[in-house]
């Protein structure tokens, strides 16, 4: 039996290739995945035109979905000072989306880049990097079909939903929509419900993960300070329809995705006996 949520391959990308990755999720009872690139375990050059139709059969084959692909912001930087850099990124997310069509995968979430926390450039030119890197690679998804997701990253120049509503509206492309990560909402000083509710016209997916305000954390739902019944209820009231997604960044993640999934139930449990 399948659960509510969807889940992120992101707590094993060191540990193991994405299929089996995949297949543990399915035996904790997920049909609904987000795939994190990353050499060894998900990555466009590593994966021929045969491995690439043979993962897409097997997933469509046992009746599950993959939903996102996705590159953590570590390597790549969109909104980086030097236009080298925002280069090699365009290039590399170029390929990245040639992965996701190849393996019928709607969208591509994307990291907006990051600033120097200690003496960045001007917000504004950060903002304008992003966005001009953005513009190149939104004719590459058009061609491919394929949705770039634009996430709500701490340590970059859009944190916020106002921003990414912002650049969804300059780059004016249906090829463009938004991920809304409510830890990192959370982090920034945000309602992550109300900015859920403000970026719903575009929201392509729902990333879920507890943290606190002291420190940036993706962990186990009910170990940090997000209001997910909130975040939840928004989630129905805009009327997606899609399964909200798992993003743990831990170390022991059959144990943290078990944890969370109680946890929600839990949660959902109590809502429902409210209601009633």
């Amino acid at each position: 039996m399948s659960v509510a949520f969807g889940a992120h391959s992101y707590a094993w990308m060191w540990s193991m290739p994405a299929r089996p990755c995949l297949e543990r999720l399915q035996a904790l009872g997920f049909d609904e995945f987000e795939l994190i690139t990353m050499p060894g375990h998900l990555w466009p050059t590593e994966m021929s035109g045969a491995q690439r139709v043979s993962l897409r059969d097997w997933v469509e084959g046992e009746g599950a979905t993959l939903r996102t692909l996705n590159h953590p912001g570590t390597d790549l930087n969109l909104a980086s000072p030097v236009p080298e850099v925002r280069a090699y990124s365009v290039q590399i997310l170029a390929q990245v989306l040639a992965l996701a069509a190849d393996l019928r995968c709607p969208a591509v979430v994307v990291v907006t880049g990051r600033v120097n926390p200690l003496l960045p450039a001007p917000l504004e030119h950060h903002r304008q990097w992003v966005l001009d890197a953005l513009r190149a690679l939104v004719p590459v998804a058009e061609d491919l079909g394929v949705r770039l997701a634009l996430e709500n990253i701490p340590l970059g120049p859009l944190p916020r939903a106002r921003d990414l509503l912002d650049a969804v509206a300059w780059l004016n492309s249906p090829a463009v929509a938004v991920c809304w990560d409510a830890a990192n909402a959370h982090f920034c000083g945000e309602d992550p419900a109300e900015g859920l509710r403000e970026v719903a016209p575009w929201l392509e997916v729902v990333h879920l993960s507890d943290t606190d305000r002291s420190s940036w954390r993706h962990d186990v739902i009910g170990t940090g300070a997000v209001d997910f019944a909130s975040v939840l209820q928004a989630a129905r009231d805009v009327g997606h329809a899609r399964k909200p997604l798992l993003e743990l960044c831990i170390r022991n993640p059959e144990e943290g995705h078990r944890a969370s999934l109680s946890r929600l139930a839990a949660l959902e449990t109590t809502e429902r006996l409210q209601r009633e």
